[in-house]
């Protein structure tokens, strides 16, 4: 590479993976060894890559972060050539809104100081006198590392050759434990499977920019996290492996997705991007054995349509209407009674992460992976506004009990507060170094939450916009979804798999049993008129719960396979509907 793109005599390859952990709170991912694996052969095989095989090291399950970084160091030093680093297992999000990236020995509660934060690993790129630096990262959140170089690696006039690919920025996926033996972590999986397939009718060598745009299509089509990737010239077009499609005829280009609703027909183009915020591996649902009522009081519709990722589900206030906001960038309003969708909402230019009626239920707003907050005409189906302020992906949208005021909260780590009347910022409330995963109103509307990816919930005064309560989970390393019932109960959905009951709204916080799910909580909603608790967890699964005693009620709600990302009641609790990585929306009778 370089001069000569079959000379690798001075580059070297540091492959990096952790598969299992000593501290139990980390799950782990057997599914990084085949990654790990997968990544070497492709790389060493002459009629690919062509590296040489001591150019090429694993580090599986390293331990003690210092020896790590030295050796790092050491490699990135004697490299001339391309300098390839590889990582794949857990990431997390520091205090400080660092990627961390998970050890063998990493403490839960200490990351930063006992993982490896990619900030020395940016400083290991910096110091190589590299030609090209190319750093492939599968892991939660390794999105942070294209900020992280974007303005040193990246863009410096001294630093040039630097090539990033990230797997999503915010939850990376895998198969379920049962199914990881043989596959790869999936990001990988498809990254993998492309190199070794080549594309049909493209160049003889592709660059990683052209392995760069199939991979994103190919990762859209089922439903998976978004990759990003960054570059310079002299690194995004540096020939990465030989194309074994060369001589095919290429494929047709992806037309854009037409989907007819009645009379109206909605063209969307919108890109892929799953937006769940947790901090480890979203691993699918173990696939169980279907029985024809999976719970004596449950049973289920399934909604089907999008073709990515259900990021979000709420109904009407008359309960006859569920809108779904998903990956493929649109959003579907449904008549819960028949089934159908009577609409498609298009306009984001990338995922949608939240939807939310008004409580009068005219309006919808909706959060997107382009940073944009949107209102909707629920009659005509057409924006009626778009507002704008976020810097980067929205997570959460939600109304105040008199829609007079709208949150939103997202990855620029800021909330904000928007008068509905005028279409404009009220205010906007940064705290804490973290991604804002969710944000939900106290019951009278004076007391707002944001929920952060570090473990915490601030109190805000809606009126004041001044700082109030905050609360610091110590068993989670991130808080993803509140829930608000009327008697001012907050539950709290955490990684690595737990709900925190709180009492109080924004006074008291008395912290009450948690209830343990044993895999990360996407979604949590309280029962409008029962002591009772919806859970949704990356597995896949559904579980109610009785507040009062803390115990399941019945077995789990089964049916989606991939895991579970939204909750909505009915406000009779009639209904519970859920969104999930199958690109469905799921009605289920728990009245």
């Amino acid at each position: 590479m370089g001069g000569d793109i079959h000379d690798h005599s001075g580059s070297r390859a540091v492959l990096v993976g952790t598969s299992e952990y000593a501290d139990r709170r980390f799950p782990p991912i057997p599914a990084v060894v085949n990654s790990l694996r997968g990544m070497a052969e492709v790389l060493t095989d002459p009629g690919l890559c062509g590296w040489p095989e001591e150019r090429v090291e694993v580090w599986q399950d390293p331990t003690d972060m210092r020896r790590l970084v030295q050796n790092l160091r050491r490699v990135a030093e004697d490299t001339t050539g391309v300098l390839l680093v590889y990582f794949a297992g857990h990431g997390t999000i520091t205090r400080r809104g660092q990627l961390c990236m998970i050890l063998k020995d990493t403490d839960f509660t200490d990351t930063d100081v006992t993982g490896l934060e990619f900030e020395r690993l940016r400083e290991v790129l910096l110091d190589s006198p590299a030609r090209t630096k190319i750093v492939i990262l599968d892991c939660c959140y390794s999105g942070r590392a294209i900020e992280a170089l974007s303005s040193t690696v990246v863009d410096s006039t001294d630093i040039h050759g630097a090539y990033t690919l990230t797997a999503s920025d915010h939850t990376a996926h895998v198969v379920a434990l049962d199914r990881q033996a043989d596959t790869p972590t999936s990001f990988t999986a498809e990254f993998l499977d492309l190199v070794r397939t080549g594309v049909a009718g493209g160049p003889e060598w592709l660059t990683m920019n052209d392995l760069y745009s199939h991979l994103r299509r190919r990762l859209r089509r089922r439903g998976l996290p978004a990759p990003n990737q960054r570059g310079t010239d002299t690194a995004i077009h540096n020939p990465f492996v030989r194309n074994r499609a060369a001589d095919l005829p290429p494929e047709p280009p992806e037309p854009l997705s037409r989907t007819r609703v009645g009379r109206r027909v909605v063209l969307a183009a919108g890109l892929a991007v799953v937006a769940v915020p947790t901090a480890f591996f979203l691993v699918e649902a173990v696939r169980r054995p279907r029985s024809p009522n999976p719970s004596p009081k449950a049973k289920r519709n399934v909604l089907a349509g999008h073709t990515g990722a259900v990021n979000s589900v709420a109904f009407s206030r008359d309960g006859k209407t569920l809108a779904s906001g998903s990956a493929d960038g649109g959003i579907r309003l449904w008549d819960v009674a028949s089934g159908v969708a009577t609409a498609v909402l298009a306009g984001h230019a990338g995922g949608v992460n939240s939807v939310a009626f008004s409580p009068d239920w005219r309006t919808l707003a909706s959060g997107g992976a382009d940073g944009g907050v949107r209102l909707w005409d629920v009659t005509s189906g057409t924006a009626t506004a778009v507002l704008t302020g976020h810097t980067g992906a929205v997570n959460s949208v939600t109304f105040n009990g008199s829609g007079s005021l709208l949150a939103s909260g997202g990855a620029d780590r800021s909330a904000r507060l928007w008068t509905v009347a005028s279409r404009s910022t009220a205010a906007t409330l940064t705290d804490r170094p973290a991604i804002v995963n969710a944000v939900r109103f106290g019951t009278d509307g004076t007391v707002l939450l944001t929920a952060y990816g570090d473990g915490h919930v601030r109190f805000w005064n809606t009126g004041t916009h001044r700082k109030m309560g905050l609360l610091t989970i110590h068993s989670a390393s991130s808080v993803n979804a509140i829930s608000v019932d009327g008697r001012g109960i907050i539950a709290l959905g955490n990684s690595p798999g737990g709900v925190t009951l709180w009492d109080g709204n924004g006074k008291a916080h008395e912290e009450t049993p948690a209830l343990t799910t044993g895999s990360p909580v996407n979604a949590v909603v309280h029962h409008p008129t029962r002591r009772r608790l919806a859970v949704a967890t990356s597995d896949g699964g559904i579980q109610l719960w009785d507040t009062r005693t803390h115990k399941p009620l019945g077995p789990p709600l089964t049916g989606h396979t991939g895991g579970v990302t939204s909750l909505a009641f009915t406000p009779d609790g009639g209904t519970l509907a859920s969104g999930g990585l199958d690109r469905t929306s799921r009605l289920w009778r728990t009245g």
